[in-house]
């Protein structure tokens, strides 16, 4: 009887589990279930859920209520002390698990409580093959995931109804994203640093806003596009010029032994800060030059020692989109690349798209509001291939994207004739 007890208890939470664990000391899968004589008053379950880290589980008998547990010192694990709630969810699995009655060997209910995982920073990647990787947390934060890195020339893809909708409603979240990460701490340092002048200017409040919320999002977009903006950046070579570095989220796809002397731009102060953190944790700090101005200052740079004729690879990642008078600083930018030397862009451009463009424009108003100054409506792609003087140019789009997308995007090498 307790054996056909166990057994049921231990098929049902592992249901679909081609993995091995030990409990009472035997040998459990989804196919054979054998016991040992020497079985315990606490169950100790010790699975690898997940290819990169190890779960620990301990089925613990409850007493009137209160919990105790006995544990193999051997495993070298602390439990923690918690109740055991009717019904409890795995935090790397979707297994619901329950408290089972038993009227097995001690007439005891036994329960799964967690004991403890490895922490991020110690996670190996989880193999496809996995049967479990396409398992999520089910309580944990949603993480974003890095989007296909497939690029082609062709015209985008016409977009279904869903993808139509989701288009057209992206533009809100990412707003929503920026209010929801700069609101609360924005809030925070205005009581800190209280101002009654400051309190009531609602420019105050989008700038701290701004200040707060715009690196997160720069943050997320550099998770979603790392697949496309590695490889590009690779390339970068010599003398490198990124315009607008922002907190510095490109910095980590450099090929160090590539770069001669990097040169930053960033006229925004909070994320030159930033900027200067990740350059000496990448330990770029000793070939990197933080420039503190924008192109509308060539002065700054003839400072800095950026001379025409003098740039073997300008970086544009996300920045044509919100510099003043874009047009007429792109002929000043080629001007700085030597013979052969190259541009390396990567920005949101407008759609080419009659229905797209027309929302693009409804939008741009509000966008450049929120996003300091951005604006969706920019072919800033065709503006630089039309200013000719290129022997090379290779301009493409993600294949994700459809005719419908508010942000597409032009990914590409223009190199200098």
């Amino acid at each position: 009887m307790a054996l056909s007890c166990h057994r049921n208890v231990c098929t049902h939470l592992f249901r679909g589990s081609a993995r091995r664990c030990d409990i009472f000391g035997a040998a459990l899968s989804s196919d054979s279930c054998k016991f040992s004589a020497a079985t315990q008053r606490t169950a100790l379950i010790s699975q690898p859920f997940l290819a990169h880290e190890r779960v620990t589980w301990i089925a613990a008998r409850l007493r009137g209520g209160a919990f105790s547990e006995r544990l193999d010192r051997s495993c070298h694990i602390r439990a923690r002390s918690m109740w055991a709630k009717d019904k409890i969810r795995d935090p790397d699995t979707r297994f619901s698990l329950r408290v089972v009655p038993c009227n097995c060997i001690y007439k005891s209910p036994f329960v799964l409580l967690p004991l403890s995982s490895t922490t991020a920073d110690t996670r190996q990647p989880r193999p496809e093959s996995s049967s479990y990787a396409s398992n999520r947390s089910i309580l944990a934060m949603p993480q974003p995931q890095p989007l296909p890195g497939d690029l082609h020339s062709k015209p985008a893809r016409p977009a279904t109804l869903s993808q139509f909708i989701t288009c057209n409603i992206m533009p809100f979240f990412i707003t929503f994203k920026l209010y929801l990460s700069g609101l609360p701490p924005a809030i925070s340092q205005q009581l800190r640093h209280f101002s009654l002048v400051n309190f009531i200017n609602p420019f105050h409040w989008k700038a701290l806003i701004f200040a707060n919320g715009f690196p997160v999002v720069l943050k997320v977009s550099d998770i979603l596009y790392a697949n496309m903006k590695q490889p590009l950046l690779r390339k970068a070579s010599g003398r490198v010029l990124e315009i607008g570095a922002g907190a510095g989220d490109n910095l980590a796809y450099y090929d160090a032994s590539k770069i001669e002397r990097l040169f930053a731009l960033e006229p925004y102060e909070p994320l030159r800060v930033q900027l200067a953190t990740k350059a000496q944790k990448l330990g770029l700090a000793s070939k990197t030059t933080i420039i503190p101005a924008g192109l509308d200052e060539p002065s700054a740079l003839l400072s800095a020692g950026i001379q025409p004729n003098s740039i073997d690879t300008i970086v544009l990642f996300q920045v044509l989109c919100s510099i003043p008078s874009p047009k007429k600083h792109l002929s000043y930018l080629q001007s700085l690349l030597k013979p052969g030397g190259q541009i390396l862009l990567f920005e949101h451009v407008a759609s080419k798209h009659t229905l797209a463009r027309s929302i693009q424009n409804l939008w741009t108003p509000v966008w450049r509001f929120n996003f300091g100054g951005c604006e969706l409506n920019r072919d800033s792609g065709e503006w630089l291939e039309k200013l000719g003087g290129w022997k090379e140019v290779e301009l493409q789009r993600p294949v994700i994207e459809t005719d419908a997308d508010l942000i597409p995007h032009a990914i590409g090498r223009l190199v200098r004739a």
